[in-house]
């Protein structure tokens, strides 16, 4: 019962807060997209959908000079969707870890994402995140952390419909990177169309007469 009142709560919030943040990011991008090509297919929802997702730990100690890794594996599991009276689709995520798809999964945890005809949204642990607007658009940019008290996190579509790997048509959300002599901080997201996320970096490293200090978290989709 507490969970649901919640996650209520979240909704009142973002449909009170979306006619504002959608005007302010479009208007201060200049976007016009054809509304019947919002780019929904890059980030997929429906009951039944699993993903997989490989993790690769990389820790930097610059006083040992070492470096360790540590791979790990995530699996979602849309189990329940619901759509409410402000016009969000919701879908219920279980999360299981392993650190061997040939062993047995464990439960990790359980949150939503939210979707619109404007934007999706994850509800973890309390936590709101605006993970992708619509329309997709080249140079289109939002706070990520718009609805939540982390501070203003400003991300933007760098590029929209490119190939990248194996992968036909992709778009990448990006945050910052930051290469050189000091530090190396990086964060950006790729989505391919009708995958979803198919790779996210997050490196925090400091570097001090050639030692490493911080760490590396690469994800990528394995199916």
């Amino acid at each position: 019962m507490f969970i649901c009142i919640i996650i209520n709560m979240y909704r009142i919030f973002l449909t009170i807060a979306l006619a504002f943040f959608i005007l302010t990011s479009c208007k201060k991008n200049e976007v016009v997209t054809n509304s019947s090509d919002l780019g929904v297919s890059y980030f997929p929802l429906s009951v039944g959908q699993v993903k997989i997702f490989s993790v690769d730990s990389i820790i930097y100690n610059s006083l040992s000079n070492t470096k360790d890794s540590v791979r790990s594996y995530i699996k979602e599991v849309i189990t329940e969707m619901d759509k409410d009276s402000n016009g969000f689709t919701n879908y219920k995520v279980i999360c299981y870890t392993t650190s061997d798809t040939a062993a047995n999964w464990e439960y990790q945890s359980f949150y939503f994402y939210n979707m619109n005809n404007y934007l999706v949204s994850s509800a973890k642990g309390g936590i709101i995140k605006s993970l992708m607007i619509f329309p997709v658009s080249k140079g289109l940019s939002w706070d990520m952390n718009a609805y939540n008290m982390n501070g203003k996190k400003t991300v933007y579509y760098s590029y929209v419909g490119k190939p990248w790997m194996h992968y036909t048509d992709c778009v990448e959300i990006f945050f910052k990177e930051d290469i050189n002599i000091v530090e190396e901080t990086i964060e950006k997201y790729v989505f391919a169309k009708n995958k979803g996320m198919v790779y996210k970096i997050l490196s925090e490293i400091t570097i001090n007469d050639s030692k490493r200090n911080g760490y590396s978290l690469i994800t990528n989709q394995l199916r």
